[in-house]
């Protein structure tokens, strides 16, 4: 994963998940994302299904970053 990626994974766990940020979706999804994961919720789920289920589910998470990306 090249370091642009890494950086942009740690701003979704700590600006998304942790504080809540859900305007930066905008910013770091492009506009047709989808998952195509596993998830809670469904699959697949655009962007504005995220910004909608993210706030709820980062606000009964504790995240904390880890420095566990090689």
């Amino acid at each position: 994963m090249s370091e642009a990626n890494k950086a942009i994974v740690r701003r979704f766990y700590k600006e998304v998940m942790s504080q809540g940020n859900m305007n930066l979706l905008d910013e770091i999804m492009a506009p047709d994302f989808k998952d195509h994961g596993e998830t809670l919720f469904g699959s697949p789920q655009g962007r504005d299904t995220s910004s909608r289920v993210l706030p709820p589910l980062a606000r009964c998470l504790a995240i904390s970053m880890c420095n566990c990306m090689m």
